[in-house]
């Protein structure tokens, strides 16, 4: 008896100690390419999660990032604001993915060049999966072909996957999403979390 009541007063005590310093804070890490703009899917995110929000980075987002330049950061274990993209991924609760827009942000695309970009992002997905244990969302693309090969990297890497192509064009301003197309992202990723 005495070996049951000190079994339970340990157990609660742990059960105490997790509680006070239980993390309920997200911190949300954001990379990616020429998808975001002046405003993006994550400032809607940021501004959803507010109270919520430990930290929030976008750090290693660039309008002309390619997607060699993000595994080139993973590889080099390249530093921004003593960070590096490998710490940021690690301690991340959400990490979001925009990328291969600027690698496919050409005309005359052949399916053998989108191969050779899913090829490069596959390895970007390697990286991140085994640098992120939490929830990762993979945004699409605005090209038919190279959305459903993306797509099926996703379900691979059992990522979360927002599919843009569907509804691009109707949030469109001079062949980037518009604000509104933002928003509609931001919406479908809260949803899926």
């Amino acid at each position: 008896m005495k070996k049951i009541i000190i079994t339970i007063a340990v157990t609660l005590t742990v059960l105490y100690i997790y509680q006070i310093f239980k993390d309920d804070k997200i911190y949300y890490v954001n990379i990616g390419d020429n998808l975001l703009t002046d405003k993006s899917y994550a400032d809607f995110i940021v501004k959803e999660f507010d109270g919520e929000l430990e930290e929030y980075n976008s750090s290693f987002t660039n309008q002309k990032y390619q997607t060699t330049d993000l595994i080139n950061a993973f590889e080099d274990n390249l530093k921004i604001d003593n960070k590096t993209i490998k710490n940021l991924v690690i301690k991340a609760d959400i990490v979001t993915i925009s990328v291969g827009n600027n690698d496919i942000d050409r005309k005359n695309l052949t399916k053998e060049y989108i191969d050779e970009v899913i090829s490069d992002i596959d390895i970007l997905l390697k990286l991140v999966k085994k640098w992120c244990k939490e929830k990762v969302v993979l945004i699409g693309l605005n090209n038919e072909y190279a959305n459903l090969k993306l797509k099926n990297k996703a379900k691979e890497y059992n990522f979360i996957y927002i599919d843009i192509y569907s509804y691009s064009s109707l949030y469109k301003d001079e062949d980037k999403i518009n604000i509104l197309g933002h928003k509609h992202i931001s919406e479908e990723i809260i949803d899926k979390l």
